[in-house]
């Protein structure tokens, strides 16, 4: 009975000991906040340890910022991850920590060359930013078009497909690449540019097994209707190149066309305009 008593007390002592009060707490994370380096690292680190009662999402997310500044980027994803894990709310300033949590996981799986991870945080986050009505950061739209950028320039390979429809799945989003294939001016007819894409895009879907849409989108000048019908037919025209190089994709290929209705950039810049004509490949998940 004594021993158990002692125990107990001991508990009770450490427990105060580790536990800061709030006025420490936030004198510990003003701190952190002014500190650089490696000291920000260790203070942001001490926050989360002495002040659990605390915003853990917050604090972890802070954690994972500083190991940026350090180059430590496989820490600063596990710390993007617990953020994530300790994330508890519903308001709206839940949610924006949320999005952020979620892009940096993005950009940490970048650095660290995984990119089929990195596109599935990023599809997550522009999920949650639509659904939530929240305005993604000028930093996250960036991060995304560098993502868009580089599947562009390397298309994803039948193995990181596969990859995609589990990961994608985990995060609760669509299996979908977007890929950059440009026409020819108010027409079908892809450019040279867009043809020698495509057929990398060709290598990249030798063996897959699933059904997919290839999905066209224009951007938002001109007519609704107009764009609706021009990407119909770029869908089609996508669709039948890829039938004549892989004869057995036929029965597994559903051409769709969005026109200017799903626009994934917002700005109204032409930056933005090409981005937004776009052929998007949505793999049916088993």
């Amino acid at each position: 009975m004594n021993v158990k008593l002692s125990l107990g007390c001991a508990m009770v002592l450490v427990s105060y000991i580790s536990t800061a009060s709030a006025e420490d707490c936030g004198a510990l994370k003003e701190q952190a906040r002014q500190a650089t380096g490696q000291q920000k690292v260790e203070l942001w680190q001490q926050s989360i340890n002495e002040c659990p009662s605390s915003n853990l999402m917050y604090l972890h997310y802070q954690h994972g910022l500083a190991l940026i500044t350090t180059g430590n980027f496989d820490e600063a994803l596990n710390a993007f991850k617990k953020a994530d894990n300790n994330g508890v709310g519903n308001d709206r300033n839940y949610y924006t920590t949320k999005i952020a949590v979620l892009g940096r996981q993005a950009q940490m799986h970048l650095k660290l060359e995984q990119r089929v991870e990195a596109l599935a945080a990023l599809k997550s986050a522009s999920k949650l930013a639509k659904e939530e009505q929240i305005t993604i950061p000028d930093w996250l739209l960036a991060v995304q078009k560098y993502n868009d950028d580089a599947i562009t320039n390397k298309p994803f390979t039948a193995a990181e497909i596969n990859r995609l429809l589990a990961t994608t799945k985990a995060f609760g989003v669509e299996p979908a690449l977007d890929y950059q294939i440009t026409f020819e001016f108010d027409s079908a007819t892809m450019t040279p540019e867009g043809k020698a894409l495509l057929q990398k895009v060709i290598e990249s879907l030798q063996g897959i097994t699933t059904s997919l849409s290839v999905v066209g989108h224009t951007d938002t000048k001109g007519d609704a209707n107009y764009n609706q019908t021009l990407s119909e037919k770029r869908a089609i025209a996508i669709k039948n190149a890829l039938v004549a190089k892989i004869p057995s994709l036929a029965n597994q290929l559903t051409p769709l066309g969005k026109g200017e209705s799903e626009p994934k950039y917002n700005s109204g810049t032409s930056d933005d305009d090409q981005r937004n004509r776009r052929v998007e490949f949505v793999f049916a998940v088993k």
